[in-house]
Formats: C-alpha cells, sequence, structure tokens
C-alpha cells in the first residue's frame, strides 16, 4: 500500500505516519499468533532456548 502511495505521488507528511501506524499494528497483531505457531511448525530440537 505504501508503495502505491508512492508512486502515484499522493505522499503527504500525515499519509505516511499514518500508513506506518496501520501497517505496525497489523504486525502487533498477526505477530504473536506467528510466533507461537512455530512450535508446531519446527521440530523442538531445531529451536533455540532464549
Amino acid at each position: 500500500m505504501l508503495t502505491i502511495v508512492e508512486w502515484s505521488g499522493l505522499t503527504t507528511p500525515t499519509v505516511l505516519p499514518v500508513l506506518c501506524f496501520v501497517i505496525g499494528s497489523g504486525m502487533a497483531l498477526r505477530g504473536p499468533a506467528w510466533q507461537s505457531s512455530v512450535s508446531e511448525q519446527v521440530p523442538p530440537a531445531t529451536l533455540r532456548s532464549l
């Protein structure tokens, strides 16, 4: 979305932070679900303990 807005020349000082906020919010909502599913996709022996 950000690329399309930039290529079309519609980028303004307001649009950029709003799109960054939307993208960041989406990643914040998707991230925990993705991290919890990794243990089901990867064998436990290959996972590193932190």
